[in-house]
């Protein structure tokens, strides 16, 4: 089961500090490759979540931080806005207890995977130092739940 979580981010603040966030922002994977980052094999590159790797069972999935950064830079702005999009992989990690739960299309308010909240972080200490008077709001959503094919699938192709 594939379920897609995604987290709006917003951010305002001096306009001094938002550009030392836009810098930063620009060298994340989730800027960089825009889709499919985590196809790359580049070690260099960091993530939004502290740990994306081959064991993970979430994975970077796409951004609008190109297009919103360009956005941003070219008008009067005062709040910085983004999406980022992870694809959870259920089937493939072991959940815990709480998570345990019979997912559904009108669940995608329950399906928001908690570990991958829990990584996520668009304001590091490194960033939080530098710029002490951005305001931070976070928003997650999740908004596509694939079943995989059972019996049902089976019968209809009959």
């Amino acid at each position: 089961m594939e379920i897609e979580n995604c987290v709006e981010v917003k951010i305002s603040g001096p306009k001094d500090q938002m550009n030392h966030y836009l810098e930063w922002i620009k060298q994340s994977a989730e800027y960089r490759y825009g889709t499919g980052g985590h196809q790359s094999k580049e070690n260099l590159d960091y993530y939004l979540t502290e740990s994306v790797n081959e064991n993970s069972c979430w994975k970077f999935s796409s951004s609008n931080l190109k297009h919103k950064v360009r956005l941003f830079e070219r008008g009067k702005k005062e709040v910085f806005k983004y999406r980022v999009n992870y694809m959870i992989n259920y089937s493939n990690h072991e959940l815990t207890d709480e998570a345990w739960f019979q997912l559904n299309e009108m669940d995608h308010e329950q399906a928001i995977f908690q570990d991958l909240v829990n990584h996520f972080n668009p304001m590091p200490t490194c960033i939080a130092k530098l710029c002490p008077d951005l305001k931070v709001s976070i928003k997650w959503d999740s908004y596509y739940i694939e079943h995989q094919y059972g019996s049902k699938y089976d019968e209809d192709m009959i």
